[in-house]
């Protein structure tokens, strides 16, 4: 496990459960704090409820992707 740059929680919202895992285990294993959603209602939640969100890392293939952006940029 290494020292992450970012401090603050990675929100990754995947719509393949395999690639959603592997992510955040890949995440997780370089020190991260990871915080998953399967969708884009759970991912919008989800920026709702985490107070020190660093980043969200979007599927492009997820419906309503550009909805979830719109969201976390606020």
């Amino acid at each position: 496990m290494k020292n992450p740059i970012v401090t603050g929680a990675l929100l990754v919202t995947e719509g393949y459960p395999t690639a959603l895992s592997s992510l955040s285990e890949l995440l997780r294993y370089e020190g991260y704090r990871v915080i998953e959603a399967a969708d884009t209602q759970v991912a919008i939640s989800q920026i709702d409820a985490i107070l020190d969100l660093a980043a969200v890392l979007a599927d492009l293939d997820m419906p309503k992707w550009k909805l979830l952006v719109q969201h976390a940029s606020v």
